[in-house]
Formats: structure tokens, sequence, C-alpha cells
């Protein structure tokens, strides 16, 4: 082989090499300090399910699958009676509420309840408003379903299209009665929401807004540092101060890893810890103070691949978001400034800055050698 051939592949070999060596590799060995590990996954891989907890247990719902999870193993359950996605999911009462979401037909406005206790669905009242792509928050014993996608007003009659609603409605199970409350300022889908001092947080995309049902009004809070939506969202008591975390979603149609951290004590956003697989689309659920993400997608378009993803995120053991000061006397709505975290897995990015550099280098370097010949 020529020399000269021969020294410009080692070299290549050699800047390749260093380009990968000087990313890390996140560990997930469940017995090490890490704030994320891996646990067992969902029986089915999917994204259009909710999960919530129950007696110490997550109930993974999806279309015509309940699965049941007791922290360590996961069992087969009696299956919602509507086959539906993109509806709202609240626990309550040792009860999961399943309420709206869509079928093929459209949007629907089911009202289904769950007993773990005796593996049954009783059907109530259905909600007012037929909508899909929203979330369900309880507070004070009723459950607040805000916003969401309706059938497009202007095209009825063409299969797939829908509009933003601003509707805000609440469900009283003591009385399976409905009632409609103050809508959102700036309705939202696919949104991330969280209740915190019986207040009840929207996040989307670029907005953070609130709404107290004590006074039936909404404000604004700090907008997050990246717009997201299809995103996980949880709260974990026992974690002072009160935070919602915001994991995973979607950015600019492609999935992300980010754990965004909120703090509605002095209205600010922190970077924590990512999750070990970036996805959206992904169910969350708390249980014994940490939180489980599971399921999602990744990809786009013809490329989407459905997860079975299960992974926990302990907040205690997470370094990276710092302890939040006290709340100024005169806050203000600005966002903080924060650097975008590096994705956990960079693979794709760094095999193409690695094959550009090598063939740069290369090139220079033939040139070079032929000069030299002459």
């Amino acid at each position: 082989m020529d020399r000269n051939i021969a020294l410009l592949i080692t070299l290549s070999i050699f800047i390749v090499s260093c380009k990968f060596l000087a990313y890390p590799v996140l560990s997930i060995d469940e017995s090490s300090e890490s704030p994320w590990i891996t646990k067992e996954p969902v029986p089915v891989a999917g994204d259009s399910f909710k999960a919530g907890m129950v007696d110490d247990k997550i109930y993974a719902i999806m279309l015509s699958a309940t699965y049941e999870y007791n922290l360590c193993s996961w069992s087969t359950k009696k299956p919602m009676p509507t086959s539906r996605g993109d509806f709202a999911l609240a626990a309550y009462q040792d009860k999961i509420y399943c309420i709206g979401g869509r079928t093929n037909s459209g949007p629907v406005g089911a009202n289904e309840v769950y007993d773990p206790a005796t593996n049954s669905w009783e059907s109530k009242t259905a909600m007012p408003t037929p909508r899909h792509g929203f979330d369900a928050n309880v507070v004070k014993g009723k459950i607040y379903l805000i916003s969401g996608l309706v059938p497009n007003h202007l095209f009825p009659d063409v299969e797939g299209t829908f509009e933003l609603t601003t509707v805000n409605e609440v469900y009283d199970p003591s009385t399976d009665t409905w009632t409609t409350k103050t809508p959102i300022p700036n309705a939202a889908s696919y949104y991330a929401s969280a209740v915190v001092n019986d207040k009840i947080f929207i996040i989307s995309e670029n907005l953070t807004q609130i709404y107290d049902p004590a006074t039936d009004s909404w404000s604004y809070g700090a907008s997050p540092p990246f717009s997201v939506d299809m995103a996980g969202c949880a709260t974990v008591a026992g974690v002072t101060p009160q935070r919602i975390y915001v994991i995973g979603g979607r950015l600019s149609t492609l999935e992300v890893a980010y754990n965004q951290v909120y703090s509605p004590e002095n209205d600010s956003w922190n970077i924590g810890s990512p999750m070990l697989t970036a996805r959206y689309g992904l169910a969350v659920a708390v249980a014994n103070g940490k939180v489980y993400a599971m399921g999602g997608f990744k990809g786009m378009d013809v490329s989407v691949i459905k997860k079975d993803t299960n992974e926990q995120y302990d907040p205690l053991k997470d370094e990276n978001i710092p302890v939040a000061p006290a709340p100024s006397p005169t806050p203000t709505q600005s966002t903080p400034t924060l650097e975008p975290i590096q994705e956990p897995f960079p693979i794709l990015p760094v095999a193409a800055t690695s094959a550009i550099v090598a063939v740069i280098v290369g090139a220079g370097l033939l040139v070079y050698f032929r000069k030299r010949r002459r």
C-alpha cells in the first residue's frame, strides 16, 4: 500500500476515535448513584397511553389494554371499554378516571372509571365537549379538563382535521356532574401539566399558564427554557421546594431527553439530569417518591419507532438541580438564561462531524504529498 495512503487512513481513524471518546457514555447501572435507572419495560411498546398510581401500584392504560405495575413486574388487567388514544387520566380516591380521547371516528367525551380493587370499569356522565390531546388534574375533589383539540369547525366532515379549544370543564365525581369555568387564555394541546398548592400549571411550548380554581382566574409564569410538546410531567411529594418536572418531549418534530424543572415558589426554571432515552408521547407516573417515564416515540413520519422503555428518576439524587434561592420580594416574569443541554447519546451528530473533519484533513494531506512528489 502507498505510504501516503496508509498515513491518511491512520490519521482519519485517529481523528474519528478521539471525537467519539470526547463524549462519555451515561451509566444505567441500577447500583449507581445516577438519578436515572432502567426498569422493567412496558409489556407493549406505544405512545397512546396514560398512567396513574393507586395503592403504590402504577396502572398504564392504552387503547384496549390495561397493565398493572407493582414496581417490580407487570400484569394484565381488564381493558378500557372504549378503545381510544390521547385521552386524559386522573387518579382519585383509589380509582382511575379516563376521560375524552380519540377513536377512528374522531374525538369522544367518554368518561370511564377503573377500580383496581375489583378490576372493573364503570361508565359515568360524558364530558360535554368531546376532545383529545389534553390532561386531567385533580384539585380538592374535582377533576379539571382544560383545552385540547376538537373537530375543525370549517371542515367538520374531513377526517383528521382539528382545532384548539379554550374550554375549561370540571367534573365532580361525588355528584357525577359537569360545570364550565373560565377558559384558558391561550389554547393548548399535548401540553404538560401538574398541580402545586391547589393551582394547575399548564406548560405548553413557550408558555406557563396558571389556573387558580379558588378564584376561577388565570395568570402567567416564567416560560420554559425549551419549547417542547408531548412531554411527560410530574410533581413529587417530599421534595422541598416542590417542583414540576417536564420530561422529554418533542422539539422541532424530534425527540429530546430534556428534564426541565420548574419551581412555582420563585417562578424559575432549572435543568435536571436528562432521561437516558430521548422520546416524546411518553406516560409519566409517580410512586414512592420516584418518577417513572414509560413508553413513547422516537423519530418522525415513516421512521417513527414506538418504545417500551421504562426509566425511573429519583429527584433526590439529582445534583444538577441547584437549591432554589428564597423568593424575591419583587419577582419578575423573565426567563433565566440557560444553556441547552447536550443530548445523552449524540451519536449521529458526532459521526457526521468526525467524517467531515476526516475528509477535510485527508484532502489537505493528499494535496501536500502530491506537491512534494513533484
